[in-house]
């Protein structure tokens, strides 16, 4: 073989090996949308997802807060993204029942926002999610019954609200959340019946609010917080089918 087809070769060789390596460094780079992405349609959710984001620097909006939705019905399309920095914000959906779609992430860096969603029953689909960096609103949704959804999350950054949601019975998906750097508020949720979720709450850094819940009658998964004299402001109760005292709930009188 001549020198010159030597030299072809070698350089062919290397050409190829720097082209693989390329190739190698492109699909191992995070596929990340810069900016917030505002979904109110159908059509936009599925022109979304091809995209196949990984990362979404900022924030993920479905629905409309303020315009009633009813295109957007599935999410699965949305099924690479694997972490919000922003919040992550389902309002306004009067057709969609399933947060299937969602499953792969694991983390929201802001605000964590469930609001005015007709049909949604559970928040399945966000059972991957480990932390949310505010707060987590869970607001005016009508069939919503459990949170179980979101038995994954560990640690939120402040507030925890969970407003008017009708049909709600129970709270369990919180059992692994043990501090609450901001405050609680549980209002208005006229089939909800016990706290049992709550169990291993050892801290509430500002006011506590249970108000206006019609049937809840066992407060004792709050044992363990004012035990450990945890909350750190007001703890304010009433119009519940029962509205006992820490005092009262420390000594068991926490239960009809």
């Amino acid at each position: 073989m001549s020198l010159l087809k030597i030299i072809s070769t070698l350089l062919l060789t290397l050409l190829f090996i720097s082209c693989s390596s390329d190739d190698d460094i492109n699909t191992n780079t995070p596929n990340i949308f810069e900016g917030d992405a505002y979904l109110t349609t159908q059509q936009e959710v599925e022109e979304f997802g091809a995209n196949n984001y990984d990362l979404i620097d900022g924030y993920l909006q479905i629905g409309d807060s303020i315009v009633t939705n009813t295109s957007i019905v599935d999410l699965q399309t949305l099924s690479s993204i694997s972490a919000i920095n922003g919040n992550l914000s389902f309002s306004g959906n009067n057709a969609l029942n399933s947060l299937q779609g969602l499953d792969n992430v694991t983390s929201v860096g802001g605000r964590l926002f469930i609001t005015g969603n007709e049909l949604l029953q559970n928040l399945d689909g966000l059972n991957s999610i480990g932390s949310v960096g505010i707060n987590i609103f869970i607001i005016s949704n009508p069939q919503l019954q459990n949170m179980e959804g979101l038995s994954s999350i560990t640690t939120l950054g402040e507030h925890i609200k969970i407003n008017s949601n009708a049909a709600l019975s129970s709270v369990e998906g919180f059992r692994n959340i043990t501090e609450i750097p901001g405050g609680m508020e549980i209002r208005g949720n006229f089939t909800l019946t016990s706290l049992e979720g709550f169990n291993n709450l050892t801290s509430v850094a500002h006011s506590l609010r249970i108000n206006l819940n019609g049937e809840l009658a066992n407060f004792c998964a709050l044992e363990t917080l004012f035990k450990t004299e945890g909350v750190g402001e007001d703890y304010i109760v009433f119009g519940n089918e029962i509205n006992p005292s820490e005092q009262e709930i420390i000594d068991g009188n926490c239960s009809q």
